[in-house]
């Protein structure tokens, strides 16, 4: 996916809406990244984002003389409101941040997704090809593992964590609790 130049607004600025705007400039992107909030950690991340070069646009108005090629939304953001709905009106391609994370992966992704046993079979899977040699990123319910090292403790299942690791470069094949 040729990036460069092209103008991309994230939409939210979450840990994984932060992540994904650094890589979006990494890969040569006109980086906009908005979210309603004003406070707290949002205004921390928007002020280091600032730092790093990158436009970001905080409170529930946006601006309307701004064009984009691409949009990435945030999990938490409801596709619903009114920031995406006028930017999804314009006929503006948009996609999610795990998707934005997966078209950059280098490696292989199993996921497991399902009722009952997902924790278990992800493990088993990681364990067959750490077997093969191969050095594994894992979430799951228990964290979020690059190898043998557990880089977050809990419940780490979903798209901010499956994000931190289709990014990693270690990570030679991804498996992923959904």
């Amino acid at each position: 996916m040729d990036l460069n130049g092209k103008r991309v607004v994230v939409l939210g600025l979450g840990i994984s809406g932060m992540e994904a705007a650094k890589l979006l400039q990494d890969k040569g992107a006109r980086v906009t990244v908005r979210d309603s909030a004003t406070t707290g950690k949002v205004a921390e991340r928007a002020d280091a984002l600032r730092q790093l070069g990158l436009r970001v646009e905080l409170g529930p108005e946006m601006r309307s003389d701004s064009e984009f090629d691409l949009g990435i939304l945030s999990p938490g953001i409801d596709p619903k409101v009114p920031m995406v709905e006028t930017l999804h009106q314009a006929g503006l391609p948009m996609f999610g941040e795990l998707e934005l994370a997966y078209r950059f992966c280098e490696c292989p992704i199993v996921a497991i997704t399902g009722t009952n046993g997902k924790t278990t079979t992800t493990r088993l899977i990681a364990h067959l090809f750490r077997t093969l040699g191969k050095t594994v990123g894992m979430t799951c319910t228990d964290g979020i593992y690059i190898g043998e090292r557990r880089l977050e403790a809990g419940d780490c299942s979903g798209p901010v964590s499956a994000q931190m690791v289709l990014m990693n470069p270690l990570c030679e094949v991804a498996v992923l609790e959904t």
